[in-house]
């Protein structure tokens, strides 16, 4: 996935595009994008300046529903967004707070809670609003006014629990909330641990809350028989979005841009009313798709393949909450992708791994795991045996491998740059099968993989006598089989002894060794 979206950045060709605005009395409405130019500024020339009417003004009250409680994946997605912790760091801090008793469990995958907990969120709700008044978050309790004006006294005399409750949405544990005990830690010495914990109070906060409701207004403009939109938004109750709004607020952090759209108010107007038009012609570019962070990482994660997925599958997508994080670290310290600022992003071995692996090969798709979690379900109600299920896996595997052992010639060159000094260069032909040896990062090996033939530069037999394997060292044992060393050093009386070293190779299924041979006295 993220080779895929790279490729896509770095092949992206950006195009232009036009929209025609046109200026009301104290609003703008715009057409629809126009990807000709000279079309564009036909459109404009035909009304800039040209009489325009009102033709439609569509009001409409909506709302948005609070948010969920956190799980794990969700928690650890929005700690990176506002705070830049990777996924792994989340887990670690959530772990501590769980131990400190102060966080319910964090490796869960349920947004909501059990019936039985319901009766004790109004309490645990008053106890987290003096958490959050301890952190001097402008969050109060009662009628008391706030800096940011937040009218919590109305949101606790009408929480809904029931928005948070659901049995069957609880599968081995319910959603991370705050604890009883949370009220009586200190955490001024743990800034991270202490964000996270006001994190998932304030999400508790909201999750219980109102509605955010408002009223949309969509005013329709015709022009010359060319149609404009204008969009405005007017909040009738801020509900749940001024807990949020408060907590961001505080922590200087920003509005996530899909919750900043246009929210200006519009002009009363009535169909039918006209003025005058002045338009102009504004031109924007296409813009590539954008590097995973891991926020959007764990994101795609947790819905790769869910669209085209059998709904009867048990587990979809890529992990689970507990090990996603250590997914994305796993490929971190093997090199195949790396951290830049948030962004996640592949290295060139990570991308050589991808082209190497066969397009049809399935162990690239989240269906592979997704089949394998539908079969542990059958395991567990003993439709099938475990032994099937292993066999089954068994059976995958050992036809991957069989397909697949080899590197094709023509993609042989992608992994030359792991070597140094470029790569590629041949320093003999291998004594077990002729193929040629080059060096890599980590030994002198034959070229022919299934040979075997490697000189480990890390060689116990090496470094135990103070010696590194260099490459000169390398070419004689190759070519000749033997060299001659002198300074060797003795483990047993740590002096130094002179000895010939013979590149022993007898055992065609192993990796080579060495012996030594001493002048006779």
């Amino acid at each position: 996935m993220i080779v895929e979206r790279d490729g896509k950045i770095k092949n992206f060709v950006k195009e232009p595009f036009y929209t025609i605005e046109v200026e009301g009395a104290g609003f703008t409405a715009a057409s629809e994008r126009i990807k000709d130019k000279a079309h564009a500024e036909e459109i404009h020339a035909a009304v800039n300046g040209k009489n325009a009417v009102i033709k439609s003004v569509v009001k409409q009250e909506k709302s948005a529903s609070a948010p969920k409680l956190y799980d794990l994946t969700t928690l650890q997605r929005e700690a990176n967004r506002l705070f830049g912790y990777s996924a792994s760091d989340t887990l670690k801090y959530a772990q501590n707070l769980y131990e400190q008793k102060i966080l319910t469990y964090p490796r869960t995958d349920s947004r909501f809670i059990t019936e039985d907990m319901a009766q004790g969120i109004p309490a645990l709700v008053d106890s987290v609003i003096d958490i959050v008044k301890g952190a001097n978050l402008p969050i109060t309790k009662g009628g008391e006014d706030t800096s940011l004006n937040v009218p919590f006294g109305a949101v606790i005399g009408n929480i809904s629990v029931s928005q948070v409750t659901d049995n069957k949405k609880v599968t081995d544990h319910h959603a991370i909330i705050p604890t009883s005990e949370a009220a009586r830690v200190n955490l001024d010495s743990s800034p991270a641990e202490k964000n996270i914990l006001m994190m998932v109070c304030v999400r508790l906060l909201s999750a219980v809350s109102p509605k955010h409701r408002y009223a949309e207004t969509v005013i329709t403009v015709e022009s010359a028989g060319h149609e404009f939109t204008a969009k405005g938004k007017t909040v009738i109750e801020n509900g749940w979005k001024a807990v949020e709004d408060a907590f961001l607020t505080a922590f200087g952090k920003k509005k996530d841009k899909s919750d900043e759209q246009d929210e200006k108010s519009l002009p009363s107007m009535t169909e039918g009313q006209q003025f005058t038009a002045s338009a102009h012609v504004k031109e924007g570019f296409t813009s590539p798709p954008k590097p995973y962070t891991e926020d959007t990482l764990l994101s795609a994660m947790e819905n790769a393949g869910i669209e085209d997925m059998p709904e009867d599958v048990e587990r979809l997508g890529i992990g689970t909450p507990a090990t996603r994080a250590e997914i994305i670290e796993t490929l971190l310290k093997r090199e195949y992708v790396i951290r830049k600022d948030k962004q996640i992003l592949p290295t060139e071995k990570g991308a050589s791994v991808i082209k190497i692996l066969p397009d049809s090969d399935s162990i690239k798709s989240p269906f592979l795991t997704a089949q394998w979690e539908s079969d542990l379900k059958k395991v567990e109600k003993g439709a099938i045996s475990a032994n099937e299920f292993m066999a089954a896996i068994n059976h995958y595997v050992n036809k991957a491998v069989t397909e697949n052992k080899t590197v094709p010639d023509d993609k042989k060159s992608l992994f030359a740059s792991s070597a140094p000094n470029g790569g590629g260069e041949v320093l003999g032909k291998c004594p077990r099968c002729g193929n040629d040896i080059t060096e890599t990062q980590k030994a002198f090996s034959c070229v022919n993989r299934e040979c075997k033939f490697a000189l480990w530069k890390d060689s116990k037999f090496f470094t135990a006598k103070k010696k590194k394997l260099t490459k000169a060292i390398a070419i004689a044992l190759i070519t000749e089989g033997r060299i001659f060393m002198s300074g060797l050093h003795s483990e047993k009386t740590g002096k130094p002894y002179n000895a010939t070293i013979i590149l022993t190779d007898d055992k065609p299924d192993s990796y080579p060794n060495y012996s030594m041979e001493f002048e006779k006295k």
